[in-house]
């Protein structure tokens, strides 16, 4: 995969301003300084100890992308929205294994303060959690082009669409707080057969989902992948007849869902860190 990083600013300054993070404008309510893409598989990193003179806005598409500000560290998933204050300092890094993609910008204004508040959008360390369906990446991409074009509509060219981009933002945050969708119907039935053979599109057509919906909406709502919650199921039920019952492991393998014990063993080690075997001689 093709290492991408996407990086636009202003080459010039007013007189009187010494970096782009200093940038700033009574004329104007918003004021972009600089924006940027990010896609890697590579350690990233980024310890900025004394923070910017700016906010910085970052969503994330794609991957995980370690957040430490504030005294809170967080694993920013996708579809995740943050806004850093002016002045805050903070830490990031890739440290998970897989592809990481994230859009940024800096900006700054006259009322930049007031616009997000008005607009709901709430600084780290709260984390938005935006609709899948919101058009950010769009609003990106025309942000992108507006540097680009480098023209002198370029500062108003860029102030409107920043403010469209974060009015796309408050409107994402906006529908993703709408009411949840009710998973009971798939949940009753994963808590009921978690020892039967499930396949989550069978889950997701329970409650008039899409896949791509469905696991989306469950992990927002159990905090883990369908798949994850199933394997967990299991593995606690296994280990709460391991310890009141003597019952044989293979046995328990399959009153857990498995016919196959190399396989359930190999599950039970990833969870457990022990072979059941093992397990066993701790517990008696």
């Amino acid at each position: 995969m093709k290492e991408v990083f996407h990086y636009l600013n202003l080459s010039s300054l007013k007189s009187g301003q010494t970096t782009e993070d200093s940038r700033f404008s009574l004329e104007r309510e918003l004021l972009v300084n600089c924006a940027g893409s990010i896609n890697t598989r590579r350690p990233h990193k980024s310890n900025v100890a004394g923070g910017r003179a700016d906010y910085y806005l970052i969503y994330v598409t794609e991957g995980s992308l370690f957040f430490n500000s504030c005294g809170k560290s967080v694993y920013l998933e996708p579809f995740d929205a943050i806004v850093l204050p002016p002045n805050t300092p903070y830490f990031q890094s890739l440290d998970k294994n897989g592809e990481l993609n994230y859009l940024w910008a800096h900006f700054t204004g006259s009322n930049t303060e007031s616009i997000l508040k008005q607009f709901g959008i709430k600084p780290f360390p709260y984390i938005h959690k935006v609709s899948q369906k919101n058009h950010l990446q769009t609003r990106f991409q025309r942000l992108f082009d507006c540097f680009l074009k480098r023209d002198k509509f370029l500062e108003r060219d860029l102030s409107a669409s920043l403010e469209k981009l974060l009015i796309e933002l408050a409107r994402g945050i906006s529908n993703c707080e709408s009411p949840r969708i009710s998973l009971s119907k798939s949940i009753n039935y994963i808590n009921n057969y978690y020892n039967t053979s499930i396949k989550i599109p069978d889950l997701a057509k329970m409650d008039g989902l899409s896949v791509t919906q469905y696991n989306l909406n469950f992990k927002a709502q159990m905090g883990m992948p369908p798949t994850k919650y199933i394997i967990k199921l299991r593995m606690d039920t296994a280990i709460e007849l391991m310890a009141s019952s003597d019952l044989p492991v293979c046995q328990i393998g399959e009153m857990c869902g498995y016919d196959d014990y190399n396989f359930f063993a190999k599950v039970f080690k990833a969870y457990t860190g022990l072979s059941p075997k093992k397990y066993m001689e701790t517990i008696l």
